[in-house]
């Protein structure tokens, strides 16, 4: 009896070795890339979102990476600094990841393959701390992969702001003239019916446009292509890129560059696909 008991312990042993080696056996590889704009690095993934309505919902950006390398890179999980803050991250296959947190970080082990891109969702909310936690807020999100040009793989993002009661941001906003408006990519596909407008892609790195583009340009070098924009101020701009946070940036960037017709489009071409 005690020759069997020691033989089933042995068994289980041996199962139980075999199946950790085979949960995960990438531990390292890979070299993550920041996308943000062209020569950016991992210390430039930061995002001020500036002024924040403590009543204005969930502020949200989107960081945009890619495992530039020829081997394979492992995302293994993700946390935060505070419960106010959330992160989820979309491979570009469309894979979604759990939204992670400040407490119990969720094992997700998925690989990205060489070349392969993908986006870092973050969320904060600025009623997490009741209605009157106003102020400067800093928060980190820290994503921990397999690759080797980060310290221990973990990448870290950060994001800012200032929460303000919700009738001073409105002040405020009335002093601030923003005049590019948002429009649905529904619309931009009626526009495109009868196109008589300048169609302008900013996302980086390139990809492939909207059928009727007129031009592609990186949000962030607008100022250095001016040649490649209408010379008329008025002409109604649309930009898009892939989600709309860099196209959110280019349009304030063409308002402040003297256009007076901008649209942006929400959601960018992932919208205008899923149409």
């Amino acid at each position: 009896m005690k020759k069997l008991i020691t033989l089933l312990s042995l068994s289980a042993l041996l199962f139980s070795a075999c199946s950790t080696e085979e949960v995960n056996e990438l531990t390292t590889g890979g070299n993550v890339q920041y996308l943000a704009s062209f020569g950016s690095t991992l210390e430039d993934a930061n995002h001020d979102w500036g002024n924040i309505n403590i009543e204005g919902g969930l502020a949200t950006y989107t960081f945009p990476f890619q495992n530039d390398s020829e081997e394979e890179m492992l995302i293994k999980t993700a946390s935060t600094t505070c419960m106010c803050t959330s992160a989820e991250i979309e491979l570009e296959s469309g894979e979604t990841s759990p939204e992670f947190g400040m407490h119990s970080a969720k094992e997700w082990d998925q690989v990205v393959a060489p070349g392969e891109t993908f986006d870092v969702y973050v969320a904060f909310d600025p009623m997490a701390h009741g209605p009157d936690a106003v102020g400067a807020i800093t928060r980190s999100v820290f994503i921990e992969t397999s690759a080797t040009n980060v310290e221990e793989g973990t990448i870290e993002l950060k994001v800012s702001g200032e929460v303000l009661y919700a009738d001073e941001y409105e002040e405020l906003a009335q002093e601030e003239e923003v005049t590019y408006t948002n429009i649905e990519a529904s619309e931009l596909a009626s526009m495109l019916e009868d196109k008589d407008f300048f169609l302008l892609d900013v996302h980086i790195p390139e990809q492939e446009h909207i059928e009727g583009t007129d031009t592609f340009i990186p949000y962030d070098e607008l100022a250095s292509y001016t040649s490649d924009l209408p010379e008329d101020k008025d002409v109604e701009i649309v930009v898009y890129c892939r989600s709309g946070s860099m196209s959110t940036a280019a349009s304030a960037e063409l308002i402040d560059m003297g256009y007076t017709n901008v649209k942006n489009v929400l959601g960018g071409i992932q919208a205008y696909n899923s149409l």
